[in-house]
């Protein structure tokens, strides 16, 4: 979804421009280490996290694929360290908490599930 992408790459953008600035140095390319402290995951396929409600409508799926590909719009100044998932309105909590611990990996670094 463009929300999260848009948000990500103009935040990090604006922070290379301020890192580069005050070392004076235009072409400077700082990696960020961050921990991304609100984030969701849902899966159209999965029965117990479904992101389709009355507000947002039908949002497909947004799995942790997609986060990497939004991550790689940064051009790889944005280094996951950790995230925290925050539930995407879950039929069943603890079903999701545990889907969303199976997604767990190196490259998707989930710190909490909240």
């Amino acid at each position: 979804p463009t929300y999260h992408v848009s948000l990500r790459y103009w935040s990090a953008q604006l922070m290379k421009r301020r890192m580069s600035e005050a070392d004076g140095d235009s072409n400077c390319q700082p990696v960020l280490q961050i921990c991304d402290p609100h984030m969701h995951c849902w899966d159209a396929q999965e029965k117990v996290t479904k992101f389709n409600n009355h507000i947002l409508g039908d949002c497909g799926s947004y799995l942790p694929s997609d986060y990497r590909a939004d991550m790689q719009l940064t051009g790889g100044d944005l280094k996951l360290r950790a995230c925290v998932h925050v539930e995407a309105f879950p039929t069943d909590q603890v079903e999701e908490t545990r889907w969303i611990q199976s997604l767990r990996s190196e490259e998707f670094p989930v710190a909490a599930i909240v």
